[in-house]
């Protein structure tokens, strides 16, 4: 996500809903920062396949930044998606909706006059009004969104190798299948009631408070609920670049799964665990979108994730691509052999709450803060 702006007066300036000649000149304009290795026909190509997919035709809306006396010309712009959420504060739980905002873009000859600070201004203050929170995940640090709001969240990323020396690379574990699209619904159906069960569960923010803001937010909770429409968006994607960029690579085995679940005996598959993925081709990884364990399986200690993670490395080093990357779910050390965990330094979540009592994102606690949110 890109933004870079300086002063500039905002009384001629309005934010509008992108037309489709305002959508086509964003696309030329952030091409050079997010299109390649997609060529530039193949890009604006791959944006219309993802607009046409349930999950954007039911939440997705481009805006743009202009000159009330030139409304064709694009100043600054970005998208929005809808996704369903809970916050829980003072012993109660709220549904609502989360805006989360993506592609924000500044072209080079615009920038340094506050056009993007203005348009997310003006995108919260006007455009959001029934929504319960805002979500971005910033690619330019931490600063920039934290002043307009959006309180950034440290969280971890592990990164463990396709393959290591000595790992075993036909995954034939009797244990572990593979899912298909046509089951996402019934597993994300399981791992939002999880998330609802984590949500009001939680007993306090994850970091000790340290203003009052801060104290006064330290039993609140905030979760995005996955769907089975953003698992299967995610998919499209896969899909685009497999075509595109790895057409050898993608077998109908490969492009059939998008994620593993344990097998267990005696008729209790509602009690047994499983993860979702997204398979970059791009980047040559396979990102996992969403981890879930139930407590039956394996007492809930880590034992069953660890253990479809594993199988997941094998897949990966079987689909040709480099590493397994997992956020903010434990399921490997650092210093094991070909796992590195850290911090994640790029799409940094970010939050800001909006149900008019909250008036500050610092201490909440982002529960289930996991790659399935992105966009």
């Amino acid at each position: 996500m890109n933004a870079n702006d300086a002063t500039d007066d905002t009384s001629n300036l309005a934010l509008l809903e992108a037309s489709p000649a305002h959508v086509q000149a964003a696309l030329d304009a952030n091409y050079a920062a997010w299109g390649p290795p997609l060529s530039k026909p193949d890009y604006v190509a791959r944006e219309h396949a993802l607009t046409l997919t349930p999950f954007s035709q039911s939440t997705l809306k481009a805006w743009v930044l202009v000159h009330k006396d030139a409304p064709d010309t694009v100043l600054s712009s970005c998208e929005t998606y809808t996704h369903d959420c809970l916050l829980r504060k003072n012993g109660t739980t709220t549904h609502g909706k989360c805006l989360a905002i993506a592609s924000v873009f500044t072209p080079a000859a615009h920038r340094r006059k506050n056009y993007a600070r203005t348009m997310l201004t003006l995108l919260r203050d006007t455009r959001m009004t029934c929504a319960l929170a805002s979500i971005l995940y910033s690619d330019i640090g931490p600063e920039y969104y934290a002043r307009l709001g959006w309180a950034v969240y440290p969280s971890r990323i592990t990164t463990l190798d396709a393959a290591v020396k000595g790992m075993l690379l036909s995954n034939n574990n009797p244990a572990i299948a593979v899912v298909t699209p046509q089951e996402v619904p019934a597993l994300i159906e399981r791992a939002r009631a999880a998330v609802v069960r984590r949500v009001e569960t939680s007993p306090s923010a994850a970091t000790t408070p340290t203003t009052p803001t801060a104290a006064a937010a330290a039993a609140a909770s905030f979760a995005v609920l996955p769907s089975a429409e953003k698992i299967l968006w995610f998919h499209a994607r896969a899909l685009y670049y497999a075509k595109t960029l790895a057409p050898a690579n993608a077998t109908p085995d490969v492009l059939a799964a998008v994620g593993l679940r344990r097998l267990l005996l005696g008729g209790k598959q509602q009690q047994a665990s499983f993860i979702l993925w997204y398979v970059d081709f791009a980047e040559r990884k396979l990102k996992v979108l969403l981890a879930h364990e139930e407590q039956e399986d394996d007492g809930g200690d880590g034992t069953a994730l660890r253990e479809l993670v594993c199988a997941a490395r094998r897949w990966a080093a079987g689909a040709d691509l480099k590493a397994v990357e997992v956020w903010d779910v434990d399921v490997g050390a650092d210093g094991e052999e070909g796992v590195v965990v850290g911090d994640r330094t790029s799409s940094l979540s970010s939050l800001t709450i909006l149900d008019g009592a909250t008036t500050s994102a610092d201490g909440i606690n982002w529960v289930a803060n996991e790659r399935y949110a992105w966009v």
